[in-house]
């Protein structure tokens, strides 16, 4: 079924991008690279908001999408790391990650998706450490 539609050239190059990078997040997880995840999460938000904005000079992206898309983007990851990083390993008695399992889909929000982001820090800091 995927091959047909590829070949049938049905699918939005827009969507396929998110599928490729969801797919290559799902086997690092897989493998136990959450920092891999990590950056190239970044490396493609970033790339993707390239193109978003090139599309949006050209009057192809309405207003605010390519801003609404980053965000939701950043807080997808973030809360995909965060919830393998929650079941791989123990956590801290302060975070409450109630908020990611509660509400899929919505985003994480409070003070678990800071401490998130503070976390994903120091692992990469200390990955890169490592090497």
């Amino acid at each position: 079924m995927r091959r047909l539609v590829l070949w049938k050239k049905s699918v939005q190059e827009f969507h396929f991008r998110q599928y490729l990078f969801a797919a290559q997040a799902r086997v690092l997880l897989r493998l136990g690279r959450p920092v891999d995840v990590a950056e190239r999460g970044l490396v493609f938000i970033q790339n993707f908001l390239a193109i978003l904005a090139a599309r949006e000079a050209a009057g192809q992206v309405k207003p605010w999408f390519k801003e609404c898309w980053a965000f939701s983007a950043c807080m997808s990851l973030i809360g995909a790391l965060t919830a393998y990083t929650a079941q791989r390993h123990s956590l801290p008695a302060d975070w409450d990650v109630t908020d990611f399992v509660a509400a899929p889909g919505s985003g994480p929000q409070g003070p678990a998706a800071a401490a998130a982001v503070r976390h994903l820090a120091a692992a990469v800091a200390a990955e890169r450490a490592e090497k």
